[in-house]
């Protein structure tokens, strides 16, 4: 397919949620490569990550709780007990760091990204975890990427994260 051709299609496509819910649109130049086609219907694969608040912090400790012990050591960096995640999770500040979030269809928080919010340095520190069933679908780059966003509406000059280098998907994001 040459250059003009793909440009006159993406013009318009159908988009199919994870949730079943279809919506016709302009495609945005990044999202120009997660699309294929399908008897004549141009798809585009959509992830919805919302703004997660004090209501939903007993879905993000059962999130955290369900990882494994490996799991939890590459995404905090050391071993993490039940009373360990709990305080975490009691201890986002959710008036000031943001949270945001990935649900399967039976709303099963599936992906969870803290932002901590350092104003005074103009910054913040991110951490990212996915359950092992639902990686390799682009949820993290998802939720890197709205946090991200996040990050610029804020003017912050930086965004960090720490993470084991046996983290492999983190490095490659």
């Amino acid at each position: 397919m040459s250059s003009f051709q793909r440009q006159r299609i993406t013009l318009t496509w159908t988009a199919a949620f994870e949730f079943g819910r279809t919506v016709t649109g302009r495609i945005p130049k990044c999202h120009q490569n997660s699309i294929w086609q399908t008897d004549n219907v141009f798809v585009m694969r959509v992830v919805v990550v919302p703004i997660l608040t004090r209501i939903h912090k007993p879905n993000i400790l059962q999130h955290l709780a369900a990882l494994s012990a490996d799991d939890l050591w590459l995404r905090f960096g050391s071993p993490m007990r039940q009373s360990a995640l709990e305080n975490y999770v009691n201890g986002i500040d959710f008036s000031s760091d943001r949270a945001l979030g990935i649900y399967d269809p039976e709303l099963k928080l599936v992906g969870f990204t803290h932002v901590g919010i350092e104003p005074a340095k103009r910054c913040a520190e991110l951490g990212i975890s996915v359950s092992p069933e639902y990686r390799r679908r682009g949820y993290a780059e998802a939720m890197l990427r709205r946090a991200l966003l996040h990050a610029a509406h804020l003017d912050l000059d930086q965004v960090y994260g720490y993470f084991r280098t046996a983290n492999l998907p983190m490095m490659r994001l």
